[in-house]
């Protein structure tokens, strides 16, 4: 394999905390994860996405439902209960060659195996992940009502480490691939891409390099300094500058990664206020626009503006208002002439509250889902200095709560010990609300129906470390394919609620702001200090195995996690 692109490979899994030693299997990690993140924005881990048995020939499958990447059925039919009746669906496939050429050959065997799943019966063997996968995409089907264009869009990727040199045999090769999906007619929407090192590279360039930008602006007026900004400009620039230079990449595509701290994320064309911008757009008044629209927002750590130029350079910016009327713009590119100017403000400030406030005060005009704004409260920010007071603890392992999205995504940070709101909220629901069914369903549901089941006031900080950290350890079991832990993946949530108890060696109710739970979470987290908390993970093993394995209905049921809080019951009064 090239020598950067081996590079890349083993920061990955360097990343993520990956023990696999087989390089082949590592390149598919990679390539899953770097097409993925192309459409997916949020936090996951490619093991979770790559399949690990019978593949026949499919390395990686995605789905992605509005915005969500679905995991399980239950992720996918708790997806299409809402309201919405235009969901985008994107359906994606890769291949992963850790050779140093493309072949005629594979591309024919991917193709094979992409006709034998897309008939929705297939014959070639294949192993639990393409099976859970292969009834995700039988939901997908199902509701196509709800689905925009009533049909999913597919995404195809064939990746080596090799270079494409778009060679007669091969684009025909690919060409069968388009035609084998298109005559399936499941999908809207056909993509099929040959991934080379240079794309592969050049993606993961585009997901861990830095966020720069610089900008002509057409004039500015600056803002007084004030506490926590140094410094503000309102300014007026040309609509389609703003758009390449700002909100597109070389590719001609939306940056999606400059939303990511914007708290709603693109409402789509048919949403009524951006049919309203587009029309503007389309209309005598386009040369209005930058008064009729209330502009954009984008703040960063770093700003300067030439006075004599007036051109704004940019690092790590982000757009935290203006979503809606950035993708409407990029909708309606083709329209766009220099007549057409835009109101941009440029905020710089380092100081993470005053950056969530600008984020609350910039964003209230419509409603936000409750999750949305569970990194806004006040516990959540107590919650993170907690985890960052626990770091200068030597002895403990250093873990961080990513209270809004992405915020250490240019750190040096493995992965696998960043928590954010919904994965934070699946740990402790696990362990102090013994919730584990929930935390194994759709979690972003759970959220924003049971409002203070996390982050309230009367909590205690320790409470959420210690469930990170139970959670984390038994992870790096997983991870680590030790004492069996790969065979209870499914069942994570529930080992997590178990631990406490045989820690403690009796099942404790202890509410996480009572004077008790301090010292509760103290002994818990003490039991990782030395290597007999694999003991232990052991025992909550032991204590699943000792009532009937779930199906993967019941483990979403409240009954299972009462059938096993019995169990442990039993098992800790023998011991």
């Amino acid at each position: 394999m090239h020598a950067i692109l081996s590079q890349y490979v083993s920061d990955l899994s360097t990343s993520f905390e990956i023990t696999e030693k087989d390089e082949s299997k590592l390149f598919e990690y990679f390539c899953n994860y770097v097409v993925v993140s192309k459409y997916y924005l949020g936090r996951f881990n490619p093991v979770d996405i790559t399949t690990q048995e019978d593949d026949a020939s499919l390395d990686g499958i995605a789905v992605i439902i509005d915005g969500e990447l679905i995991t399980t059925v239950d992720d996918a039919l708790t997806a299409f209960e809402t309201y919405k009746n235009s969901l985008s669906v994107d359906i994606i496939f890769v291949q992963a060659k850790s050779g140093e050429s493309f072949t005629k050959d594979d591309i024919s065997n991917f193709n094979l195996g992409l006709q034998d799943f897309l008939s929705l019966n297939p014959d070639l063997p294949n192993g639990v992940y393409n099976q859970q996968s292969m009834e995700i995409l039988n939901t997908v089907v199902a509701n196509v009502k709800k689905i925009k264009n009533k049909r999913p869009n597919v995404k195809v990727f064939f990746c080596t480490s090799g270079v494409y040199n778009k060679e007669r045999e091969i684009e025909a090769s690919l060409r069968v691939i388009k035609k084998t999906c298109e005559n399936t007619d499941i999908f809207n929407d056909v993509e099929v891409h040959p991934f080379g090192r240079k794309e592969l590279m050049r993606s993961w360039g585009a997901i861990s390099d830095k966020n720069e930008a610089s900008l002509q602006l057409i004039d500015y007026i600056g803002i007084n300094e004030m506490p926590g900004i140094p410094q503000s400009y309102i300014s007026v620039v040309k609509a389609k500058e703003f758009l390449e230079k700002i909100a597109m990449d070389e590719d001609g595509n939306i940056r999606e990664e400059v939303f990511d701290e914007n708290v709603r994320a693109f409402l789509g064309g048919d949403n009524p206020v951006n049919k309203d911008i587009a029309k503007t757009l389309n209309g005598e008044k386009a040369s209005q626009f930058a008064v009729l629209n209330n502009g954009v927002t984008i703040i960063a750590p770093e700003i300067a503006i030439q006075s004599n130029t007036k051109v704004m350079h940019l690092t790590n910016y982000q757009i935290i208002n203006g979503c809606q009327t950035t993708n409407t713009l990029f909708e309606n590119i083709d329209k766009l002439t220099d007549n057409v100017e835009i109101v941009v403000k440029f905020i710089e400030s380092q100081d993470t509250d005053v950056a969530i406030e600008i984020v609350t005060a910039t964003n209230n005009q419509s409603a936000v889902e409750n999750e949305s704004f569970y990194a806004l409260r006040e516990k959540a920010r107590l919650i993170q200095k907690f985890f960052d007071i626990q770091r200068n603890d030597d002895a403990k392992e250093k873990l961080f709560f990513e209270r809004r999205e992405n915020e250490y995504r240019n750190k040096v940070i493995h992965t696998t010990r960043v928590y954010d709101v919904k994965e934070l909220a699946r740990c402790y629901i696990s362990l102090f609300k013994f919730r584990p069914h929930d935390a194994s369903r759709y979690v972003k549901k759970v959220l924003n129906t049971s409002g203070d089941i996390i982050f309230s006031d009367k909590d205690n900080e320790c409470a959420y470390y210690c469930s990170a950290y139970v959670c984390y350890k038994f992870n790096t079991l997983i991870n680590g394919r030790k004492n069996d832990a790969p065979k209870y993946n499914k069942l994570r949530w529930h080992v997590a609620m178990l631990y406490p108890w045989v820690v403690h060696g009796k099942v404790e109710n202890i509410d996480p702001s009572s004077k008790k739970i301090t010292a509760y979470c103290d002994k818990v987290i003490k039991s990782f200090l030395n290597d007999s908390y694999t003991e232990n993970f052991k025992k909550c093993q032991e204590i699943i195995d000792s009532i009937d394995i779930p199906t993967d209905d019941q483990i979403k049921r409240a009954k299972y996690s009462n059938d096993l809080k019995v169990a442990a019951e039993m098992y800790l009064i023998k011991k």
